[in-house]
């Protein structure tokens, strides 16, 4: 059996997994653990834990229990600041464990998952983001007001990493960068030196799930070769082997609407070395309303991937 690693978080990863699961592989998801904003950042600062956000996303996407347990366990209550429910019960979990490596095995056993969730550190990280004018935002929740002035980098504080995280990649036959936020959710599980040199040390090849949309704050004017571009600098041009991204059609008044919300698409264009690693796919589901991943159409890409020589 084939073991893929993913590194990532939140709906990116999520939709991932949710792709894979059909598939005869072993999952490994690796998750970030510096998120401080809205639930997450509430029960993170309270208690001193793990931010369960992008943890219980990765449980209920890795989870083979009844749909019905996971719509409770993803309820939002409406008065109590949006928290999740899920979140409550991860968070009471962690904080009553000693050891973390026993509370995620826990977690994994009580929502019988088909796979394995890998927190990047068992401590909270934080985020900083450095940017152009030389400003410094401590925090994804709180470096918001800068991001006008655009990402030169950022880095991630400087705790020890999950022996568990090194021990995936290299282990794995594959490595999947996964879309999402690209700062907050990928980029911020690839600043520390161990990671990168896990990368450089593993026999797997690494791919890049691309965006289709940029973000309103973190990579607003940047294009599909942009991103591709960012993302060597942080694992290094020798750790990208295949990048799958969208060639779907999408309507101009979809494309209008999502420039009102502040997204752009990331279009096809790609410099010479880029368009050499590249593989386009329509990897969308469209109504006249929205665009999504397609979980299907990303199964579809990822067999023919994992399973045929490339």
């Amino acid at each position: 059996m084939l073991n893929v690693c993913l590194i990532g978080g939140g709906h990116g990863m999520s939709s991932t997994i949710k792709a894979l699961k059909k598939l005869n592989v072993s999952i490994k998801a690796i998750v970030g653990v510096s998120d401080d904003g809205g639930s997450s950042g509430i029960l993170r600062e309270k208690f001193n834990i793990l931010p369960p956000g992008d943890i219980r996303m990765v449980l209920s996407a890795l989870s083979t229990i009844d749909k019905n347990i996971l719509d409770v366990f993803n309820y939002r209550f409406p008065l109590m600041n949006n928290h999740p429910l899920g979140n409550f019960l991860i968070a009471s979990v962690i904080n009553d464990c000693d050891d973390l490596t026993k509370a995620f095995n826990y977690l994994m056993q009580v929502f019988k998952c088909q796979g394995e969730i890998i927190p990047l550190s068992y401590y909270p990280l934080v985020l900083r983001y450095f940017y152009h004018d030389s400003q410094i935002g401590f925090g994804e929740s709180k470096a918001m007001a800068h991001m006008h002035n655009g990402i030169n980098y950022i880095k991630v504080s400087d705790k020890k990493i999950n022996p568990r995280t090194l021990t995936a990649i290299l282990e794995a036959d594959f490595v999947i960068y996964c879309p999402g936020s690209f700062y907050s959710s990928l980029i911020c599980n690839l600043t520390n030196i161990e990671v990168i040199n896990a990368l450089k040390n593993t026999k797997a090849k690494k791919i890049y799930l691309a965006n289709i949309f940029s973000e309103p704050h973190e990579t607003y004017n940047l294009n599909l070769n942009d991103h591709i571009n960012l993302l060597k600098k942080y694992v290094g041009a020798d750790n990208l082997d295949l990048i799958i991204a969208n060639n779907a059609i999408i309507s101009a008044d979809l494309i209008t609407k999502y420039h009102k919300m502040g997204k752009k698409l990331l279009g096809d264009f790609l410099d010479e070395e880029n368009k050499k690693i590249t593989v386009f796919s329509d990897l969308l589901f469209i109504n006249n309303k929205s665009v999504y991943h397609s979980i299907s159409k990303r199964r579809l890409i990822l067999k023919k991937i994992l399973f045929e020589k490339w």
